[in-house]
């Protein structure tokens, strides 16, 4: 395998998965939610996990996810292939 081919291996497998977590964000942003203030709760406190993975922020985080990955994606494709 090239380093051409690994490379746009490794940026669709990133862009299939942030976008799949934008789109998780935005059907089920509660469960999201909940998954980042557990793993984020010892490091920043239970308060402040809960203030910054409110369901209205993971929502929000979601769209934003989900509508800018296809820009970010086409923008690797065309650094790698240059």
């Amino acid at each position: 395998m090239s380093q051409t081919t690994a490379e746009l291996v490794f940026a669709s497998i990133g862009f299939v998965g942030f976008f799949a977590l934008g789109i998780a964000s935005i059907v089920v942003p509660r469960r999201v939610g909940r998954f980042f203030q557990v793993g984020g709760g010892p490091l920043l406190g239970p308060r402040l996990a809960a203030k910054m993975f409110s369901t209205g922020r993971i929502r929000y985080t979601g769209w934003v996810l989900t509508l800018m990955m296809p820009f970010v994606a086409w923008g690797a494709v065309t650094n790698i292939l240059a």
